[in-house]
């Protein structure tokens, strides 16, 4: 089960979330879209839950990456979809995609915007982790590994340990039940 706390654990921080806000995003635009005058033309609805995808996917990545290739990369990708949306909105070929487009690009940059926040929040967790287990091998380093070694000294030496003391370290437990 040890092996399974990292999934669990992006599991409860990261996908979790992520996945919800994009199913809220996604609900949240088409209802928009179902309310105001704009008529949905089939490939409508694709489109705004594919960009509700990709701008949450990016954003976790760039606000979980720990390195600014990470976040300039993710920074470039939504630029050049976003580009190519406004492209789009400006072909007479893609008149009837015309209505959508201003929708789409919000979506995604809300999208994108969810996801910096969960990718956020996961990042500050996993640093809260590091830092913790950093205070724990300094503790260990500093208090465990001296009274530990001090136990075993003693057992070693054949002299015992002082009365009612409970032992801080495995290996003497096992020597003193021996």
């Amino acid at each position: 089960m040890e092996s399974l706390n990292p999934l669990l654990h992006s599991l409860t921080y990261m996908a979790g979330p992520s996945l919800a806000a994009i199913i809220l995003n996604i609900a949240m635009c088409l209802a928009i879209l179902k309310l105001s005058r704009h008529k949905l033309e089939p490939g409508h609805t694709p489109l705004i839950i594919a960009l509700c995808f990709l701008g949450t996917i990016l954003g976790v990545i760039a606000g979980g990456s720990a390195t600014p290739l990470g976040q300039s990369l993710v920074t470039g990708v939504l630029g050049i979809v976003a580009t190519l949306l406004t492209y789009l909105l400006s072909k007479e070929s893609a008149a009837e995609w015309r209505n959508l487009m201003p929708f789409a690009m919000i979506a995604l940059m809300v999208a994108a915007f969810a996801g910096l926040m969960i990718g956020g929040n996961y990042k500050a967790v996993r640093q809260s982790n590091e830092e913790s287990m950093a205070q724990w091998q300094k503790y260990y380093e500093v208090v465990m590994l001296p009274i530990c070694t001090k136990e075993l000294e003693l057992l070693l030496n054949h002299k015992a340990l002082p009365e009612n003391y409970i032992s801080q370290c495995d290996q003497a437990k096992s020597i003193i039940e021996q």
